[in-house]
C-alpha cells in the first residue's frame, strides 16, 4: 500500500474528531453544529477515498467511492449554509439553501444507485478512481454553485468587517481556499491522473 493512501485516511480521521467534538461542545451553537456537519461529510469523503483506493476487487472501489460521493454531495451546501449563518444572512437566503440540501439529496442518492453518476473503473498508476457518467457533470455545476455562493458571502463579509472577526473571516477564507485545492480529487474521474493528494 502506498504512504499516499494514507493521507484521506488521515484526514478523515482529523475530521470526524473536529465533527464530534463540535457536536459533543455545542449543543446550541448553529455555527458550530453546521461545521460539525461539514466536516462529517468529509470525512465520509475521505473514508470513502481511502476503501475505494485499497480495495482489492472493482465491485468494492465502485462502492466505495459512491460512498465517498454521498458525503461529497453535501460539502458545498454545508459550506453555504455556514457562510449564511456566520455573515448573519439567513432569513434572506433560504430558499436557496433548501433547494441546495434538496438537490444534495438527488445527487446523494444518484450517486449511490445509478451507473449515469460514476461507474467502471479507470486505472492510473497510483491506483483507481471511477469514472464520471452524465449526472456527475450536473453535479459538479452545482458543487461550483454553493462553493461560489460560499466564497462570495464570506468575502464580502471579510471586506466590511474589522478586529476579531475580521482576522476570524480571513482564517475562514484562506482554509476553506486551501481545502477548496483539494476539488482536484474530481479529475480522476475524468481520466485526468491526479493522486489524492
Amino acid at each position: 500500500m502506498s504512504i499516499i493512501f494514507l493521507v484521506p485516511l488521515f484526514s478523515g480521521i482529523i475530521n470526524l474528531i473536529i465533527a464530534l467534538f463540535l457536536l459533543n461542545a455545542s449543543r446550541n451553537n448553529r455555527e458550530r453544529i453546521i461545521f460539525a456537519f461539514f466536516c462529517l461529510s468529509v470525512s465520509l469523503w475521505l473514508f470513502g477515498t481511502y476503501a475505494m483506493l485499497i480495495s482489492k476487487d472493482e465491485q468494492s472501489a465502485i462502492f466505495f467511492d459512491r460512498i465517498a460521493y454521498s458525503g461529497v454531495a453535501f460539502i458545498a451546501v454545508f459550506m453555504y449554509h455556514f457562510s449564511l449563518i456566520f455573515c448573519k444572512k439567513n432569513d434572506k437566503k433560504i430558499f436557496l439553501l433548501w433547494i441546495g440540501y434538496a438537490l444534495g439529496l438527488v445527487f446523494m442518492f444518484l450517486a449511490i444507485k445509478s451507473d449515469l453518476f460514476v461507474n467502471s473503473l479507470y486505472k492510473y498508476q497510483w491506483g483507481v478512481h471511477t469514472i464520471a457518467q452524465q449526472y456527475h457533470h450536473y453535479f459538479l455545476l452545482f458543487f461550483l454553485f454553493y462553493t461560489i455562493l460560499f466564497f462570495k458571502n464570506i468575502y464580502f463579509f471579510y471586506k466590511k468587517e474589522v478586529g476579531v472577526k475580521k482576522i476570524q473571516t480571513f482564517y475562514i477564507l484562506f482554509g476553506f481556499s486551501i481545502l477548496y485545492i483539494s476539488s482536484i480529487e474530481f479529475l480522476p474521474a475524468y481520466k485526468i491522473s491526479v493522486p489524492p493528494i
